[in-house]
């Protein structure tokens, strides 16, 4: 898991405008690979938690950590490892998450992860990010347009709403907004920028627009259509290769504080 924090370590954080991309696609694509350098995600995994979770103040202070960093670009994230060979598991506090392997310490800070998935430190039989304690494995509830998910004793909570998306109270969790009715069975496809869907027989619209910018393109949410975005990200020299929803991008792991483009990632 991933955290967010504000940048100088106040664990401010700012209010995403759904609407409007938190940067330019440029800019998330160079701290996707600042990320994946330090963090570990893929460019395509990080352009859609960045637009999901980030806000514009987490990407300056990772683009001003750079690669070169890597301890700084954690900070950023609401991650800090040490080494502690008496390190136990559990709630540091009401909202921070501390895990150890091998003498090593993670803490993670809850309330604005990458990862979203709650803002408190919940122990129940485990210890991880959530919104509270839970005894039915498997149930799904929704509280307007949040929902909630027991996995394994803590619940996994998803702000549909956030993404112009409602909640339903099973898998997948947030969709399009009811709009009607349909023949099951009908293909998705698009009305502009807005995913048309059947899903059991409900029509559903998704306005592509409000996750990070994005359009319609052949029934999803994308950002373009010049590349799959299951595509994996490769190296060019010291140059990253990746495929940001559908639209391509290349980053000179040079001029992120890296040295060199190894095994998909700059290094």
């Amino acid at each position: 898991m991933v955290v967010v924090v504000g940048c100088g370590g106040n664990g401010t954080t700012s209010t995403i405008d759904a609407a409007k991309p938190v940067a330019d696609l440029d800019t998330r694509a160079r701290v996707c690979a600042i990320i994946g350098a330090c963090i570990g995600y893929s460019a395509s995994q990080c352009i859609t938690l960045l637009d999901a979770n980030a806000t514009a103040d987490q990407l300056a202070c990772a683009l001003a950590a750079t690669a070169a960093d890597c301890t700084a670009v954690r900070a950023c994230f609401g991650q800090r490892i040490s080494t502690d060979p008496s390190c136990a598991s559990g709630c540091l506090d009401a909202d921070t998450v501390v895990r150890c392997s091998g003498g090593q310490r993670v803490e993670l800070d809850c309330p604005s992860s990458l990862e979203s998935v709650g803002p408190v430190c919940v122990m129940n039989g485990r210890t991880d990010c959530g919104g509270a304690a839970c005894a039915v494995d498997g149930e799904y509830a929704c509280t307007g347009s949040t929902s909630t998910f027991c996995d394994s004793g803590i619940t996994e909570v998803t702000e549909c709403g956030k993404l112009g998306l409602e909640c339903v109270a099973r898998a997948p969790r947030c969709v399009g907004i009811a709009a009607g009715t349909c023949t099951a069975g009908t293909a998705p496809a698009c009305d502009g920028d807005t995913v048309v869907t059947c899903d059991d027989g409900t029509l559903r619209r998704r306005d592509c627009s409000l996750f990070g910018g994005r359009t319609c393109v052949a029934g999803a949410c994308a950002l373009g259509a010049e590349c799959d975005p299951s595509t994996p990200d490769a190296c060019t020299g010291t140059t990253l290769e990746v495929c940001l929803a559908g639209v391509r991008r290349s980053i000179d792991c040079t001029t992120i504080g890296a040295t060199s483009c190894v095994m998909n990632r700059c290094r």
